[in-house]
């Protein structure tokens, strides 16, 4: 699964592979090992081909060398995971399974008790930096295509829809409320680098580790958690190592139009002395692995989760690659 923070909407999403758990759409599996090589839901290609960000390959079509087929361990109607969902609605599914004891620890840790604090947005020591957003910039985003489709899409509903899909703020409770979850680089930075080979829950501390987020820190609901800079910093990379975190930087965001991702790039690359590259697992060609990328303008994760919702997984204390 993959995390970011960012301060603006994306208004043009492109067309994105299906990779296992992702919460930022677009990014490859990049692993820090003795050589570079990036892991997409399509296989293996050479990082410095793959991250032209060109996709050349249909995403509809699963890998047809894959291990385990993706489609083929997606629970049926009558799994015992999923059984009788087709008689509940979104809500009497949810409060069903409050029932469960995992279900329900991430549903309960999911209400809105978080909303009792002004929205701050994730720091590194919970001070918010100013300054370092100029939002009178123009990044050239198509704001004016935006603002008529919406102005369309509006024209479409009548006063009780209208109210439902329109706020105010994305300060809003309604915005905090949604939820959905290789670099070569010598031995002595890879140590620095490196929290932990372990991935599990016993491997971790406590407010390391959950159920549901797994590694993730950028999970639902923690708006204002501060998270300290880890890791090795950028700086001490060598520059072909650094270029590689640039890379994965628009992997990340590749998503968003042209003009407004070479914006926001300039304004990465701006601190990527202030920058940091940490990582969780061991570094084989078949370990499961969580990385983060953390600056004063970006955080990104990713991260291999055990795939709960999938038939493979079960009883499964490690992730694993799913294709």
């Amino acid at each position: 699964m993959l995390t970011f923070s960012s301060p603006t909407i994306d208004t043009e999403p492109k067309e994105t592979t299906e990779a296992g758990d992702v919460e930022s759409v677009g990014a490859p599996d990049v692993n820090i090992r003795g050589q570079a090589t990036a892991k997409m839901a399509v296989g293996r290609v050479d990082l410095d081909t793959q991250l032209c960000y060109l996709q050349s390959s249909d995403p509809t079509k699963p890998r047809s060398d894959a291990a385990v087929p993706f489609r083929d361990i997606v629970p049926s109607p009558d799994h015992p995971r999923i059984a009788g969902i087709a008689d509940h609605d979104a809500l009497s599914w949810c409060e069903s399974r409050r029932q469960i004891e995992a279900p329900a620890w991430l549903i309960n840790r999911l209400d809105a008790t978080n909303l009792e604090k002004p929205y701050v947005g994730f720091t590194s020591d919970g001070k918010v930096r100013e300054g370092l957003y100029r939002y009178a910039d123009d990044e050239g985003a198509p704001t004016e295509r935006v603002a008529n489709k919406a102005e369309v899409f509006l024209q479409l509903l009548d006063e009780e829809q209208k109210k439902a899909v329109q706020f105010g703020d994305v300060r809003d409770d309604e915005f905090r409320l949604w939820s959905n979850p290789e670099l070569y680089m010598n031995p002595e930075l890879q140590e620095k680098a490196t929290l932990s080979k372990g991935m599990d829950g016993k491997s971790l501390a406590a407010d390391r580790w959950n159920p549901f987020d797994e590694r993730h820190l950028g999970g639902a609901r923690q708006d204002n958690r501060v998270v300290p800079y880890e890791g090795c910093p950028v700086k001490k990379f060598p520059k072909e190592s650094q270029d590689q975190i640039i890379k994965l930087f628009l992997a990340f965001n590749e998503y968003y139009p042209e003009s407004v991702l070479q914006h926001r790039l300039a304004l990465f690359k701006k601190h990527l002395d202030e920058t940091f590259f940490s990582w969780i697992g061991e570094f084989g060609d078949e370990d499961p692995y969580y990385y983060r990328i953390h600056s004063p303008v970006a955080f990104m994760e990713l991260d291999f989760h055990c795939g709960r919702i999938l038939t493979a997984s079960a009883g499964r204390a490690q992730p694993t690659e799913y294709f």
